[in-house]
């Protein structure tokens, strides 16, 4: 089993309901996972487009790298998203951020995901769930790098409960 970190993202539809889709579909491949809290921040990339939710998820999996990117780009498509601009609108956005300590950088993977250190909307749901994880490539652990970044523009907004049948309570 390989343990990894997920974050999702939704600025589309009813944001909400596509952040359960993604953790419902994440269930099917990932064990004994936990979820954060639920964020609200503004989007980045310059469109015009509304704010986004974000949450994350850490579990382990049985799966290989391969098969999970194409699950997470399976679920993504199902939840109609759509290929368009980048850092556009998007009704689900699924990045794995780190996969057991997998460090690579192929044109579909980035592993783990080059810009999640300097970015608030990743790292303060990572954060709820795996304050001491220190991914490849880091000196410090997540919690650290959210406390280095702040979180301005970043406010929760709802209970892990809001979008899975597993409750966090605390940190892990």
């Amino acid at each position: 089993m390989t343990e990894l970190l997920v974050a999702l993202g939704s600025n589309v539809g009813n944001r909400i309901e596509n952040l359960r889709f993604a953790v419902e579909g994440l269930s099917v491949v990932i064990s004994d996972h936990i979820v954060s809290s639920v964020y609200t921040t503004e989007p980045i990339g310059g469109h015009d487009q509304p704010e986004f939710l974000n949450a994350a998820l850490r579990g382990s999996t049985s799966l290989g790298i391969d098969r999970m990117f194409f699950w997470v780009k399976t679920l993504e498509f199902a939840a109609g998203r759509r290929p368009g601009l980048s850092q556009g609108p998007r009704t689900l956005d699924i990045d794995i951020i780190s996969f057991g300590q997998l460090s690579a950088t192929t044109p579909r993977l980035d592993i783990p995901h080059s810009a999640y250190a300097k970015r608030s909307f990743v790292l303060a749901p990572l954060a709820d769930i795996a304050p001491n994880a220190i991914l490849p490539n880091q000196t410090e652990n997540i919690g650290q790098l959210d406390a280095h970044m702040g979180r301005a523009g970043v406010k929760y907004v709802y209970p892990s409960s809001s979008i899975s049948n597993t409750t966090f309570i605390g940190n892990v």
